[in-house]
C-alpha cells in the first residue's frame, strides 16, 4: 500500500510531481523525500505502459533514473539495477555526447530520450 499521492504498481509506488526542474533538482527531490525514493527506473514493457498511462495524465514528460555514463560508454539505473529493458525513441540514445546524459520519458512519443 503507498502514501497518499503515490500510486502503486507492483511492488512500487510511484508520484509524478508536476513542477518543471532539472534532472539534479529532481533526483535531490526524491532523496529529499526522505522515504528511499528515486527516479522512475523502468525494468519491462507492462511498467513502461503504466509510466505511460501517468505522462499521459499529468501530460508532462518525466526524469527517470537512467543515466549515461560517459568515461564508460554505459547505461545505469540510479538504484543500483541492471539495465535490463529500454525503449528509445529513433536517433537515441545519442551517445556522442562528450559528458554524462540523463534520460528523459517523453509523454507525446511514449519513448525515452537522452
Amino acid at each position: 500500500s503507498c502514501s497518499e499521492h503515490w500510486t502503486a504498481h507492483g511492488d512500487k509506488c510511484y508520484r509524478v510531481f508536476t513542477e518543471q526542474m532539472t534532472w539534479k533538482k529532481a533526483e535531490e527531490n526524491c532523496i529529499g523525500l526522505g522515504i528511499g525514493a528515486k527516479l522512475a527506473s523502468i525494468s519491462s514493457a507492462e511498467e513502461q505502459q503504466f509510466v505511460d498511462e501517468q505522462l499521459l495524465i499529468f501530460g508532462r514528460d518525466l526524469w527517470s533514473g537512467l543515466i549515461f555514463h560517459h568515461r564508460d560508454s554505459m547505461l545505469a539505473w540510479t538504484n543500483g539495477n541492471s539495465v535490463s529493458f529500454t525503449n528509445w525513441a529513433p536517433g537515441e540514445p545519442n551517445v556522442t555526447l562528450k559528458a554524462d546524459g540523463c534520460v528523459r520519458v517523453n509523454h507525446n512519443t511514449d519513448q525515452v530520450s537522452e
